[in-house]
């Protein structure tokens, strides 16, 4: 009997074995998982079973990152793309349409925007300024210089939808905005229009924002207009010299003093006082100052 009992024992082991064996077989592989019935395969008169995952199964492994096989990945939305490409479309030239962010100011330090005053239609810019009709002055993007050189006012812009006047640079890098340099208001009252322009540009916020300005394409090379950057420079030489020989001729005179002006404020003339006097007598031996004199 207990010979008996222990080859019963070891049929019984070989039986689980085999038992354990065949529940190994019946689990899917992971390529399989996405298949909702596995194919038949003939051996013999043998088949081999299918298998239906629960839905539930299927759904959790969708969501899982982790156990996505090659092939089953994710499509990337092209949308990041399309917000790339029109951020860096050109922005609009019409500055009342600007939204003033650290691209916008990139875009323009590269590109600086230049008013076409032909593309300006200037008999539908009148409005109203009191009591009279007003349309803005095609002069008002020249500038006249002391010495009668005329510029372009190259700041200036027109707004069409706002049928306003703007300054690029102010808008860009001015703290405090005046009408010219803030987006909600720009100059519109066309009856003092020289006279805002003019004051603006003479103004301390006009001339940092000048100054902010060139010290950024300054430091981008493919952005700097070289000429432009050296004819400013050229001209404050050319100014603060003047100065130097003025002021050493004012200080000469108070020291001792003698009167500045004479009969008359001509060059030439014998009657035009100590002060012109004098700039005439420096200029003798001063071939700057004489050439100065002479424009």
């Amino acid at each position: 009997m207990g010979k008996k009992h222990s080859v019963t024992s070891e049929g019984q082991q070989i039986w689980h074995q085999r038992d354990s064996m065949k529940r190994l077989v019946l689990i899917p592989r992971l390529s399989d998982i996405f298949r909702m019935t596995e194919k038949k395969k003939h051996c013999g008169t043998r088949e081999t079973q299918t298998f239906n995952l629960p839905s539930t199964d299927l759904e959790n492994v969708e969501n899982e990152n982790n156990l996505l096989l090659p092939g089953c990945e994710p499509t990337v939305s092209t949308n990041t793309d399309n917000n790339l490409e029109e951020s860096a479309a050109v922005p609009d030239l019409d500055p009342a349409k600007w939204k003033i962010n650290s691209s916008l100011i990139d875009y323009f330090i590269l590109n600086q925007p230049i008013q076409d005053v032909k593309k300006i239609n200037f008999n539908k810019t009148g409005r109203m300024c009191g009591k009279y009709f007003r349309k803005l002055p095609s002069s008002i993007f020249i500038r006249t210089l002391h010495n009668g050189q005329i510029t372009n006012r190259e700041w200036l812009l027109y707004s069409l939808s706002a049928n306003a006047l703007f300054c690029f640079q102010c808008l860009l890098f001015s703290n405090k905005k005046s009408n010219l340099g803030n987006l909600k208001f720009g100059l519109k009252n066309w009856g003092k229009c020289e006279e805002k322009v003019k004051c603006h540009e003479e103004g301390q916020q006009h001339g940092e924002s000048i100054r902010i300005w060139f010290s950024r394409t300054q430091k981008t090379a493919t952005s700097i207009d070289k000429m432009l950057h050296e004819e400013m420079k050229s001209k404050s030489d050319y100014w603060t010299n003047v100065l130097h020989r003025v002021i050493a001729t004012i200080t000469f005179l108070a020291e001792r003093g003698l009167p500045f002006r004479g009969k008359n404020n001509e060059f030439g003339s014998v009657h035009n006082g100590n002060y012109m006097g004098c700039l005439e007598l420096i200029a003798k031996f001063d071939p700057f100052l004489s050439g100065h004199i002479s424009k």
